[in-house]
């Protein structure tokens, strides 16, 4: 979906489910989304008048990736990792990877997988004749990993850290090769920009902000985009345009060049009315889900 100098944006209420949705992702042909309830559902342009349930973990799904080989990783409340086969709809594995809740899943090339899980831990997982096994584990803080970003090149893994920092990691032998710090309460999600030198955070203090990844500077400006928590952070899939969501009820839309404020989705504009958890953004909309248990999708008001 191109932005253009159209900001506005209308809403249209794709499914309202039985529980709070906590993760989204999408490709060009469906949209998948992680339930409190553990249900995993499926979206397509293809059908928009139906949405089926993909798969179903024991607990809450936090944390959804589409994997290379077309199966899905879905990370839950209760610390497990399961793959699911999206074709036939069924799980394939099933690990009990960390020992509470997983935040993020994260795709490594083809072979490799990383989890950022609530105990602190980041865990790398290698591609085997019976599945994903343990690569590694890296103790990274004492509170939550909230969030994994791989660079356009795949050299470098961004983590959002509980207790504060923005971590950041090469994918070869996994050392820490840059460290941000200025979030107050801890990072919550994390980008890196699809056209600049860039890692972008959301922090629990409703910062957002941009950390260069080249030349000698640490530092980065304060945003104050939000009232509440920054949960997620998506571009649009020509780079112009960036989405935040957040705890305060709100998306809101940048021009993610300059990090200008552009609009404000809230439920004047019929969009949510309780935290906003989890944005992606597709060639077929902008999509978000919250406590509010809805998927809306958003389009420009053309």
């Amino acid at each position: 979906m191109q932005i253009g100098n159209q900001w506005t944006m209308r809403s249209v209420e794709l499914h309202r489910t039985a529980a709070p949705i906590y993760a989204l992702c999408c490709d060009d042909a469906e949209v998948l989304v992680g339930c409190g309830d553990g249900h995993l559902l499926a979206w397509s342009p293809a059908d928009p008048g139906s949405i089926r349930l993909a798969a179903t973990a024991p607990s809450s799904i936090f944390s959804l990736a589409m994997l290379a080989d077309g199966r899905i990783g879905m990370g839950t409340s209760a610390g497990e990792l399961i793959l699911v086969d999206r074709a036939a709809g069924k799980a394939v594995q099933r690990v009990q990877a960390h020992t509470s809740a997983i935040h993020a899943v994260l795709q490594l090339g083809t072979e490799r997988l990383a989890t950022a899980g609530a105990d602190g831990i980041l865990r790398i997982w290698a591609k085997g004749p019976a599945g994903y096994a343990p690569l590694r584990s890296i103790t990274l803080c004492d509170s939550k990993l909230r969030g994994l970003a791989l660079s356009l090149n795949g050299e470098l893994m961004a983590v959002a850290c509980g207790d504060g920092p923005v971590r950041v990691l090469d994918t070869v032998l996994f050392n820490e090769a840059l460290t941000f710090t200025g979030h107050v309460g801890g990072t919550l999600s994390v980008a890196f920009h699809p056209s600049k030198p860039a890692i972008l955070s959301g922090g629990k203090d409703g910062l957002l902000r941009a950390w260069p990844i080249s030349g000698n500077s640490d530092t980065s400006p304060a945003i104050e985009a939000h009232r509440g928590a920054i949960y997620g952070i998506a571009f649009s899939p020509e780079g112009e345009g960036l989405a935040t969501a957040s705890r305060d009820k709100h998306v809101k839309l940048w021009d993610a060049n300059a990090l200008e404020h552009k609009a404000r989705l809230d439920h004047r504009s019929a969009g949510h009315r309780y935290s906003v958890n989890a944005v992606a953004w597709g060639v077929h909309g902008l999509y978000s889900a919250g406590d509010d248990r809805r998927l809306l999708r958003w389009t420009n008001a053309d």
